[in-house]
């Protein structure tokens, strides 16, 4: 079975979807060593951080836009090249297609775009462009002979507004983007709080640049936390360098604000690095205003960390009842659930053992078996 797959968002600094392709592909070509991958990559990406299997082999393209992408040069490459079929693992529209495609939907754009724009408002250019891809999207959908779901969050978005078939809809999860259970046994929590001069520990949260992580809420729900009399720091983490300047502003003000340490974005070759700052959290919060699976609570519970995660999406579905849910614009919620965490030790190690339970659920060798069943059925291929 020949698989040309769409692995655009593969490169040394890759976030979820390109970690859902990494992981996916390396358990593909592992367990499934008779299957032929050809990867579509980037001509500039970083060719270290590619998945390395004899079954395996890259073909790299320029990118001019996503529409381009999908409406030009997938078409094209499936023309040359032949294969059984096209795995889409990410939401691009594709044009008429010579071949069986499968496509993976990661999150539900209309709830992106709402969150994103809750604090600042799109463009009209922005908007009419959303509105096309969005169409465009729907056909995609409405074509496609297999629709992989992040969450049953997002399956159902798919069955219910977007009218696909569900027999066509197959679920196939994220999981954490390593081993971080077994990593994380090996970290000391004093060492890791010595090394941010945080000798109290502190409260995790992650910021990469994306409007609906909802950063604006941490200064106000710290400084309640501060107020309190609880002796914690805070922790951003992910952060990249163009966003720093933000950051600082944000804070900036705040009697506390050199218990702030701002931690950079940490890529694939980070790992290790960042099940420290995982571990060494005494509680991870998720605020984002919407999420169609939330892999970084997964991560959290995986290294063992009490979690406080938003209401809002798929995290609900991914968290179970591992975690405290609050309302993420809330900082009242916000604050008194991260208050019951900090000084209950009871409640703290009942979330704890749940976590490690409910992250043990989501693992790539399962994914990449739901993948690869749903390609080869999506193709005929038996």
């Amino acid at each position: 079975m020949h698989i040309l797959v769409d692995g655009i968002h593969l490169d040394g600094e890759m976030k979820g979807v390109g970690l859902y392709v990494a992981n996916s592909l390396i358990q593909l070509s592992i367990t499934n060593p008779s299957v032929k991958l050809s990867i579509v990559v980037l001509d500039k990406a970083d060719s270290a951080f590619f998945p390395k299997r004899q079954n395996i082999q890259y073909v790299h393209v320029r990118f001019k836009n996503h529409l381009w992408h999908g409406l030009r040069t997938l078409p094209s490459l499936l023309r040359q090249l032949k294969p059984d079929i096209l795995w889409i693992p990410y939401e691009t529209p594709v044009a008429f297609l010579n071949r069986p495609f499968a496509i993976l939907c990661h999150d539900i754009p209309k709830e992106i775009q709402s969150a994103q724009s809750y604090r600042c408002k799109r463009s009209i250019t922005k908007y009419f462009i959303d509105k096309i891809d969005s169409l465009l999207l729907r056909r995609t959908f409405y074509k496609a002979q297999i629709v992989f779901a992040n969450s049953n969050y997002v399956a159902n978005w798919l069955i219910q507004d977007e009218k696909v078939n569900p027999s066509c809809v197959r679920i196939a999860p994220c999981a954490p983007g390593a081993d971080f259970y077994k990593i994380s046994q090996k970290i000391n929590r004093e060492v890791v709080w010595k090394k941010l001069r945080m000798p109290h520990g502190y409260i995790l949260i992650f910021y990469t640049g994306d409007p609906r992580e909802n950063i604006e809420i941490a200064p106000e729900t710290y400084n309640t936390i501060v107020k309190a009399g609880i002796p914690c720091g805070l922790v951003i983490a992910g952060v990249r360098d163009k966003d720093k300047p933000y950051l600082n502003q944000l804070f900036s003000g705040y009697p506390w604000s050199d218990q702030v340490r701002i931690v950079p974005f940490m890529g694939v070759s980070k790992v290790a690095e960042l099940a420290e700052i995982y571990t060494a959290a005494l509680v991870y919060l998720e605020p984002s205003l919407h999420e169609g699976f939330g892999m970084q609570v997964v991560e959290a519970m995986s290294c063992g960390v009490p979690v406080v995660s938003s209401n809002r999406g798929a995290l609900p579905e991914v968290v179970s009842d591992a975690a405290l849910l609050v309302d993420p614009i809330n900082v009242s919620k916000i604050s008194e659930a991260l208050i019951a965490v900090l000084s209950d030790n009871f409640l703290k190690d009942k979330l704890v053992r749940r976590g490690y339970k409910r992250a043990s659920y989501f693992n790539w060798d399962k994914t990449a078996q739901i993948i690869c069943t749903g390609l080869m059925d999506a193709s005929g291929f038996k």
